[in-house]
């Protein structure tokens, strides 16, 4: 077990190291494809990539921000690509591989961190609302590692990392939807890692706690409700170190994250009992408050206690607040059904 020390937050690892000694992932050089790379975790770790001066091939809906990026990219010494594609859209995943082949010559190491949150009532929630999220966070990291697969088994000792959420390792109420892709695409990883042992390709999967990204820049709690964000920029540098020494798995949160999973696993129930206490005041809002606000309080209240557990916790976005649909995509986002739910949409995890 690795423990790591990193921007106010530690985290723990997994070192059972699936290669020999000497056989582990070289970045230098090394041909890394990245999605959800306009912001947030997938920037930043983009941007600590870069140092080894590989070949980064930069994924996202919006173009400025990875132009912006291939360019700072560049000044650290690394080759950058950018692809905007939308992947959830048929025949995306394929695009994206080739446009990597093509540009680099192949893929060693593929990172899944595009993603999206919906906040809010399961019985809320739209169908196509359900569907967008498992679109994005496990249908389409699955068919883009399906593409890629072939590439990356043609590098020395390729690489799949999977960005994941705490929400993966122990469910939250009001994210029923995100926490059922987080833990999707995380029991995928380690499946795939199972299936590719001994053949030259590892997965590693890693599990943020609060994280400062643009998903959580409508979120109201602050340290007066007991959110401390950890930077993306660390959790960025805990998966490099992950990748360096091959480790299996990464988890942010420390020695609270460690607890709070052990306590889900052994006694489900506390867990329960203690989140239903903060139910009340999302069940019984006053005639003056509106359902979107008494929501977001319920949830502020239900996360802030987890997240000094070192548990991750998505913000809820503002209904009235919404990125454009991506130029390139005939189909606008779904929009939400009533106040009680927000889309916190991101590129990140």
């Amino acid at each position: 077990m690795r423990w790591a020390s990193t921007g106010g937050q530690s985290g723990f690892a997994v070192a059972v190291r699936p290669f020999l000694e000497g056989e582990l992932v070289d970045l230098k050089n090394a041909s890394i494809l990245i999605t959800g790379a306009g912001s947030g975790i997938g920037q930043a770790l983009a941007l600590r990539l870069a140092e080894p001066t590989p070949r980064l091939t930069l994924v996202g809906r919006r173009q400025r921000p990875l132009d912006e990026l291939a360019d700072r990219v560049r000044q650290r010494g690394g080759q950058a690509r950018v692809v905007t594609a939308d992947l959830t859209e048929s025949g995306a995943p394929e695009t994206v591989v080739a446009s990597a082949r093509a540009g680099f010559g192949g893929i060693d190491v593929l990172v899944n961190n595009a993603g999206n949150v919906r906040a809010g009532r399961l019985e809320a929630i739209e169908e196509s609302e359900v569907m967008a999220q498992v679109a994005l966070n496990l249908t389409a990291p699955i068919l883009l590692t399906r593409a890629a697969l072939p590439s990356v088994r043609e590098a020395d000792h390729g690489l799949v990392i999977n960005i994941s959420s705490g929400i993966g390792l122990i469910a939250m109420p009001f994210y029923a939807t995100y926490a059922a892709t987080k833990a999707g695409i995380a029991h995928f990883g380690e499946a795939l890692r199972r299936e590719l042992y001994g053949e030259g390709v590892h997965v590693l999967t890693v599990y943020p706690g609060a994280t400062s990204t643009p998903m959580m820049e409508s979120s109201k709690a602050g340290a007066a409700e007991g959110f401390e964000y950890e930077p993306p920029e660390s959790v960025a540098d805990a998966t490099v170190e992950a990748i360096l020494d091959g480790s299996l798995t990464v988890v942010r949160g420390g020695q609270q994250r460690r607890d709070m999973i052990a306590t889900n696993r052994e006694d489900p129930s506390s867990v329960d009992r203690m989140l239903a206490e903060r139910k009340p005041c999302w069940r019984r809002p006053s005639k003056h408050t509106p359902a979107s606000d008494a929501l977001r309080r319920a949830v502020a209240l239900a996360c802030a206690d987890h997240v000094h557990r070192g548990l991750r916790s998505e913000p809820v976005r503002p209904a009235a607040r919404r990125l454009p649909a991506p130029s390139h995509s005939p189909t606008p986002r779904p929009q939400p059904s009533s106040a009680s739910t927000h889309w916190g949409s991101s590129l990140d995890c």
